[in-house]
């Protein structure tokens, strides 16, 4: 069983982000045969209002077993299907997909985790147990909360939870750092702080949101590109850029993301007087009074996942504010001494909760939640 729940775990991590506002969902489908259970396929959710796991795995079983598209899947064997999630057991832009198995007659599902929206959490029971279909969810049977299997299919979809848990989007602070805490050196000079391995990562890390975001000072040193490279993708995030004032900011095409990726860039500002200075430049912008005015127009905007890489008064602020919901910190085996630090003018005391260390060659890898988001039923 362990097996068929990696297999869609790992699909539909292919897909995280993209299927926002909806979670990222994995599917297995398996039959029983001679006593013994053989793969079929696999699936994913790959994008919101298209088909989900469920849907597609059951189409592909039927596409690689040559069975008729209107056949019910069940009368050709003993299938099994392995979920990620709950499958869904109301309709939205897409039918519920617990119907769609009692339709196709398979008489096994097996899933992960219940559904963490209020509107379909358990939902599928009733369907289930109509059709005498045998259901199975892992969490039930799991009595240690931090089980690995358990804890990976919450993670899949981190996102999603903060989305329906605190309507709000999910923004993850990612920071490269030196031992004593600097992000870079006076001058600027420290381009890159750890390792490529490290940087590779990154990238994949971009590859599971809608937006980078960035602040003023980031946008003057670094120049950024905010796109993913180091890994093969269809996709490119957007950039979003906090700028409240225009303190040597000047000539606008030197940096790439006006010059280049000006389309998929938003400058967020809380001043009215920056907002017609970019609108002028036919430049993206979000105004906003207050954090929760901020958060509905990233909605607006189909934004549900951020990315913040820097700089100090970014993090400061965002963490102040408690906007953060996740950290990826990169230590690379470094001191600086001195120089640009990666939290200036606040206290915290603050544990990171569900922490996971990993080494990347040289560097180490601190990733942990701020917020007690995988309680979802009390």
């Amino acid at each position: 069983m362990k097996k068929y729940f990696q297999i869609a775990l790992k699909e539909a991590l292919k897909y995280k982000g993209r299927t926002l506002p909806n979670p990222a969902v994995g599917a297995v489908i398996t039959k029983l045969e001679n006593g013994k259970e053989i793969f079929i396929c696999k699936e994913a959710h790959k994008k919101a209002g298209e088909k989900h796991a469920e849907v597609l795995a059951i189409e592909k079983a039927k596409k690689i077993l040559n069975i008729p598209k209107k056949e019910p899947l069940g009368k050709y064997g003993n299938f099994r299907i392995y979920v990620t999630l709950e499958p869904c057991s109301t309709y939205g832009k897409t039918p519920p997909c617990a119907l769609k198995i009692s339709k196709e007659k398979i008489k096994e599902v097996y899933f992960l985790i219940w559904d963490v929206n209020p509107k379909n959490r358990k939902g599928s029971i009733s369907i289930f147990e109509k059709e005498n279909i045998k259901y199975f969810c892992y969490e039930e049977y799991v009595k240690n909360k931090k089980d690995k299997l358990l804890l990976e299919a919450y993670k899949l979809i981190d996102d999603f939870i903060v989305i329906n848990k605190f309507n709000k989007p999910f923004f993850i602070l990612k920071a490269a750092l030196t031992l004593d805490g600097y992000i870079a050196k006076k001058d600027f000079s420290s381009k890159w702080i750890t390792s490529l391995e490290s940087r590779k990562l990154v990238h994949k890390l971009r590859k599971t949101v809608n937006a980078i975001l960035i602040g003023k000072n980031t946008l003057i040193y670094d120049n950024p590109k905010l796109t993913i490279r180091h890994v093969k993708t269809d996709y490119q995030p957007k950039a979003l850029i906090m700028i409240n004032s225009l303190k040597n900011l000047d000539n606008f095409e030197k940096y790439y993301l006006f010059r280049e990726r000006k389309k998929e860039t938003t400058i967020l500002t809380q001043n009215k007087e920056i907002e017609k200075i970019f609108l002028d430049q036919n430049i993206d912008v979000i105004f906003y009074k207050n954090k929760n005015e901020l958060y509905q127009k990233l909605f607006e905007k189909q934004i549900y996942s951020i990315l913040v890489e820097g700089g100090s008064k970014i993090f400061s602020y965002f963490l102040k504010e408690g906007i953060i919901d996740k950290v990826f910190l990169f230590y690379a085996p470094k001191l600086f001494g001195s120089g640009i630090k990666f939290l200036e003018g606040i206290t915290l005391n603050e544990k990171l909760k569900y922490v996971n260390y990993k080494k990347i060659k040289e560097d180490f890898l601190v990733e942990g939640y701020l917020k007690e988001i995988f309680e979802v039923e009390k």
